[in-house]
């Protein structure tokens, strides 16, 4: 219903009753969706920085480990939020044999998150480093 064109979240008392759209009505008890189909009801509070790598290795030092997270804490990397680092692979079917799909994902601290996900990429690969030579 959320994919067609003029959608409609209705509401009755406050509270999530359907969803219109082309003259037709889905009734529901809740709505799963983009914030820009209810731009009055949502507050923007911050914004994410993420960078998705495609990788030949899984992520040093987890004893090849084909799922992997890691939590960075803030105060570590000197940063207000902390940074996950999820890692899984080809064994998960996401993508092709042999390779790795990581993620980096933290709070965009600045107007430049480009920044913010570089630096964030060294802090990662320097901490795990770290934690290793520890």
């Amino acid at each position: 219903m959320l994919n067609k064109p003029e959608c409609k979240v209705e509401f009755e008392d406050g509270k999530t009753i359907g969803v219109t759209t082309e003259g037709e009505t889905a009734k529901c008890k809740k709505v799963v969706c983009d914030p820009s189909y209810l731009p009055d009801k949502v507050k923007a509070v911050g914004k994410v920085a993420r960078a998705i790598c495609i990788v030949s290795h899984p992520i040093p030092h987890t004893n090849d480990a084909h799922s992997t997270q890691v939590i960075l804490p803030q105060k570590q990397l000197g940063r207000k939020s902390d940074m996950y680092l999820f890692c899984c692979s080809y064994s998960h079917n996401v993508v092709p044999k042999g390779k790795f799909i990581a993620f980096v994902t933290t709070e965009a601290e600045t107007d430049n998150p480009e920044t913010v996900i570089k630096t964030s990429l060294a802090d990662v690969a320097f901490l795990i480093l770290f934690f290793v030579c520890y």
